[in-house]
């Protein structure tokens, strides 16, 4: 997926983590302290602050945004004939945390314009069995959400945001992730916040505190016998360790000090990429990312779509002799080998266009406008000298 070149010029990564100052003095502090153990004093503090940033009832810090999907998957209470919707472009896990409870996938197709899911192509998949929605803000694009939560509250249907891209991200001012009932975020290497690995589930309603809390803490009462309220924790119900590590926690808490300006240079450099990248477009030799006028992005990842595989290859290619990492996103899931073996699906032509053809190029805080601009004359020159 990934492919680069070492050349005389400094090479560009795709990807490139924002560290903070404060790093090795929290990590250190750990260290000190005497344990590695859950340090579950930062873990409240950072708890305290998604809450108060995201305002959800609840706040569950995860080793990764798979395990807070997977905890949304309990949360929601699938039988083995219930059926969830999940977008066909997206990461794997974003579908897989809900086959440990049933295999009754339906993969909804993106739209024409932008690799994001919308009402026109859920609806049509709804079932009597249907239980849960889940919809993806790909590169923090929001998904166009009233239409679906008035849908879902209709239908009597969970939503998941599965915000991963999206730390940062609003849509019509509000913040990905917590609009569902359950919204998920992401920490990893990759992402605009990072502390190497690591997730979040957002819980919309108070109601399912108690539930998340057992299932958070390995499926027992635990938490309740720590305030008294039982003589004894024991085995409740089905979950996991799903707590963050005390390192993650650390991390977080160093890095959330640079987010503010992280995420600003970030969006910086998204509109700088429209700017620079805009000729190429106005040509018909690629398309940018298409916003909304009601989103508000982050600026997790900038990609372009070619026209086919085989030109968004050789794009890949031109790059990598350019020392320019670059890199294809994810494959069509209702295409996968594991899901091919299992049930057959028809075609999903947006899906299917944006598996072939997008491209991701790098964007990330310790990218200087000088590279982006390289970045920017090398795609060109590919197209002109095509």
């Amino acid at each position: 997926m990934l492919q680069s070149s070492g050349q005389s010029e400094a090479p560009i990564r795709l990807h490139e983590e924002s560290i903070s100052p404060s790093l090795l003095a929290r990590l250190g502090q750990l260290v000190d302290s005497g344990s590695l153990a859950s340090d579950n004093a930062t873990r409240a503090k950072l708890s305290d602050w998604f809450s108060g940033e995201f305002g959800s009832a609840a706040v569950y810090l995860t080793p990764s945004c798979t395990d807070a999907l997977e905890m949304s998957g309990l949360l929601s209470q699938l039988a083995p004939s219930d059926e969830v919707i999940v977008p066909a472009y997206t990461f794997a896990t974003t579908a897989s945390a809900y086959l440990w409870r049933t295999e009754a996938l339906r993969f909804a197709d993106s739209l024409a314009e932008r690799p994001c899911v919308d009402l026109a192509t859920i609806a049509p998949l709804v079932t009597k069995r249907t239980k849960v929605v889940v919809v993806m803000h790909y590169a923090g694009l929001a998904v166009d959400l009233d239409p679906i939560l008035a849908f879902c509250r209709e239908q009597g249907l969970l939503l998941v945001e599965d915000a991963a891209h999206a730390m940062g991200s609003r849509y019509r001012g509000r913040p990905l992730g917590t609009m569902g009932d359950f919204g998920t975020l992401s920490f990893h290497h990759t992402k605009a916040l990072s502390c190497g690995e690591g997730g979040c589930l957002l819980v919309r309603d108070a109601a399912w505190k108690d539930r998340a809390d057992i299932i958070y803490e390995k499926g027992t009462n635990r938490r309740f016998f720590y305030q008294g309220e039982v003589p004894r924790y024991e085995w409740m119900e089905l979950g996991s360790s799903y707590v963050m590590s005390s390192l993650q926690s650390a991390a977080l808490s160093a890095q959330l000090e640079v987010w503010p300006q992280a995420l600003e240079r970030r969006k910086a450099l998204w509109q700088q990429y429209e700017q620079l990248l805009a000729p190429g477009a106005a040509n018909g030799w690629f398309a940018l990312p298409s916003v909304p006028q009601w989103a508000e992005v982050n600026g997790s990842h900038y990609y372009l779509v070619a026209d086919n595989e085989v030109s968004r290859d050789r794009l890949i290619r031109h790059l990598a002799v350019h020392g320019i990492e670059s890199a294809f996103h994810y494959g069509a899931l209702h295409r996968s080998r594991l899901w091919a073996s299992r049930s057959p699906s028809p075609s999903l032509p947006n899906t299917e266009r944006f598996a072939s053809s997008l491209l991701r190029i790098p964007l990330h805080t310790r990218l200087t406008d000088d590279q982006q601009h390289r970045i920017a004359e090398t795609v060109l020159k590919f197209y002109k000298a095509s």
